[in-house]
């Protein structure tokens, strides 16, 4: 269930003050927010003490806001084919000076991070990012969990949900492995050619 608070200003001989105040309805806010304006309560912390005085005030605002419930991003899962553990991951970061939470998914594999966004804003990144600023947000991302060695994993399409990132960062991770397998075979090829190699007389 999302949590209420309001957000107050009180104005008193021309400065303005805001705050949050918990409250269950917006009178009960609003009633409080006034013994604040006059005086009559004040708000006392463990480090400071606001005290409003008892003149007259200006104006006071008050403004419901639902704060949405921190979501915690999906459980790590296991990919059966080669074992890396993915990680769903939420963050809330501030980019190019805009504050907002983004959503992606991350593994590792023989010391090297992989890493892809696919929400940013409440949105399907792609929607809210070119391709060049995904590109420059996902190497971001990657060196905040510590990766000294990393890729940021762009897709050309949308990726619709974690489900979908999971899939793209196995499959991407599977092309890899696959990669590397050739390569160790034809190494052994070449070294197998060269120690059955007879100089002729």
């Amino acid at each position: 269930m999302n949590e209420k608070q309001f957000d107050v200003t009180i104005q008193k001989s021309g400065q303005a003050f805001q705050l949050s105040l918990p409250g269950h309805t917006i009178d009960e806010a609003y009633t409080h927010a006034v013994d604040l304006a006059t005086g009559k309560t004040n708000i006392t912390q463990p480090d400071q003490i606001l005290d409003f005085g008892t003149a007259p005030y200006d104006f006071i605002k008050v403004t419901e806001k639902t704060i949405e419930p921190q979501v915690a991003p999906p459980a790590p899962q296991v990919d059966e084919a080669n074992g890396n553990v993915l990680f769903p991951f939420i963050q809330n970061i501030e980019y190019l000076g805009q504050k907002m939470e983004i959503k992606g998914v991350r593994t590792i594999h023989k010391d090297v991070g992989y890493v892809v966004l696919y929400e940013a804003a409440g949105s399907p990144i792609q929607t809210v990012f070119s391709r060049k600023s995904q590109e420059e947000l996902t190497y971001y991302v990657g060196e905040s969990f510590g990766y000294s060695n990393h890729v940021s994993l762009v897709p050309e399409g949308d990726l619709s949900d974690v489900n979908d990132a999971i899939e793209y960062v196995e499959d991407y991770v599977a092309e890899v492995i696959e990669i590397e397998k050739k390569k160790r075979e034809d190494r052994n090829k070449t070294a197998t050619a060269y120690a059955g190699f007879t100089k002729g007389e």
